[in-house]
């Protein structure tokens, strides 16, 4: 699961968003770069702090600028939904 450290203005005006970039992950930059393909650049989004998740999800948006495509399928649970299939694929994370 990933993790940072960063310094956060005031959690309580702004509530738990951070601005953070995702990009694609190790493996899949090590195989772009064997096969002499260029890497796409990291993609700007807003993400939300939630201590209690075990995963991440981002935006379609994100997925399709970086070019991934799907590897699999997780079953999640979000407060209103119980059971909802997404697609999932190999990213990386950071706080800016």
């Amino acid at each position: 699961m990933p993790s940072f450290t960063a310094q956060l203005p005031n959690l309580q005006v702004l509530g738990p968003v951070v601005d953070m970039r995702v990009w694609i992950g190790t493996a899949v930059e090590q195989a772009l770069k064997q096969a002499g393909t260029s890497v796409p650049n990291p993609f700007p989004l807003k993400g939300m702090i939630d201590t209690g998740a075990t995963g991440s999800v981002v935006q379609p948006a994100a997925v399709e600028a970086l070019g991934l495509q799907p590897v699999g399928m997780v079953s999640i649970n979000t407060p209103s939904s119980q059971n909802t299939c997404c697609p999932t694929a190999f990213l990386s994370t950071q706080a800016t």
